[in-house]
């Protein structure tokens, strides 16, 4: 039976979806051993077979074009499948961010063996794998037109009742230049740093390489004024909803568009652009996105805008804009 050089995109997209909710379901086990590694393992097997449909989906083969005689034919490695899928990534999903995520999960898979001793790599890990799920999320909705979210959390649980996770970005800014730790460890994270340097130089999101959480838990005497509120079920697995974020860690608008690129699919990103989005998007009404002073003269915005406009389509922004004018006209009238 002739072989199908091309696949079966369907087929190579529900195993992946597969093996990425397998990833999501051991990391947030409450006890298990060697989570970090199977869940990288996971990760990369989830990526690998849906940038391997991306591929079937766009006629273009995952098989070797040579091999030796009397050998199996082989599918692409990840590394491989990642080149060759670049021309038919979403446009709105940045390729050099998600790559560079891959590459560093890679990189830590192939090496994990040097890891074990090091207790703290394990928050890096974590926030990896994190952006990992959200760039894989927003690939096969965009691409194949599956939201995950409709059928699980898609998020990895930073909650713990022993010791809170280091601040990675603090973490990585100390360790980079360290020789307490092996070799390979202190190369892993001196790569790190050095990627996202260069997204940052690029103006690429760097939410795509890394996403950080910034945690504190507080006894508060009402539920609704709590950062974050948890469900427990003996019965089922715990789930959190966030209520706000610390405003002093948000930015004005001239600092969100100075990390936003000057143009998206044609239509200009500035000042009434950003606020054309917000708008739209109803970001004053969502505390975790937008806080005011009482006062009303300082309104500041959480660092997710930046991925989120970069995320928005060109025709979604020119949308927002128009009814933007719309209704500032309207608003002149009355």
């Amino acid at each position: 039976m002739a072989i199908n050089f091309y696949g079966a995109y369907t087929r190579l997209r529900d195993n992946s979806k597969s093996a990425m909710m397998a990833a999501i379901e051991l990391y947030n086990k409450p006890n298990f051993e060697y989570r970090d590694e199977c869940c990288t393992i996971l990760l990369i097997n989830a990526w690998e077979l849906i940038l391997k449909a991306l591929l079937s989906k766009n006629k273009v083969r995952i098989y070797y074009y040579k091999r030796k005689h009397n050998e199996e034919y082989r599918t692409f490695s990840l590394r491989d499948s990642l080149k060759k899928v670049e021309p038919f990534f979403p446009k709105d999903l940045e390729y050099k961010g998600v790559k560079s995520n891959l590459e560093h999960l890679v990189a830590y898979r192939d090496k994990a063996i040097h890891f074990y001793n090091v207790a703290d790599i394990s928050s890096i890990i974590y926030n990896l794998a994190q952006a990992s799920i959200k760039n894989y999320s927003d690939l096969l909705r965009q691409s194949f037109g599956v939201d995950m979210a409709n059928e699980m959390n898609i998020f990895l649980l930073p909650l713990s009742l022993g010791r809170m996770p280091l601040d990675p970005i603090e973490f990585l800014n100390n360790e980079a230049h360290t020789t307490k730790y092996p070799d390979e460890v202190s190369k892993f994270i001196a790569n790190i740093v050095s990627s996202i340097s260069e997204l940052d130089a690029a103006n690429v999101d760097v939410s795509r390489l890394m996403i950080t959480f910034s945690i504190r838990f507080e006894s508060v005497k009402k539920a609704k004024d709590a950062d974050a509120v948890v469900a427990v079920d003996n019965n089922a697995p715990a789930t959190a909803a966030i209520r706000k974020f610390d405003p002093n860690d948000f930015l004005q608008q001239n600092e969100i568009l100075k990390k936003l690129p000057k143009d998206i699919g044609g239509t200009k990103v500035n000042q009434r652009t950003f606020q054309a989005f917000v708008r739209k998007r109803e970001i004053k009404d969502k505390k975790h996105l937008c806080w005011s002073h009482k006062s009303g003269a300082v309104t500041s915005y959480s660092p997710e805008l930046i991925g989120m406009i970069r995320n928005a389509s060109g025709e979604e922004l020119s949308q927002a804009r128009e009814e933007y004018s719309q209704f500032l006209a309207s608003k002149r009238q009355s």
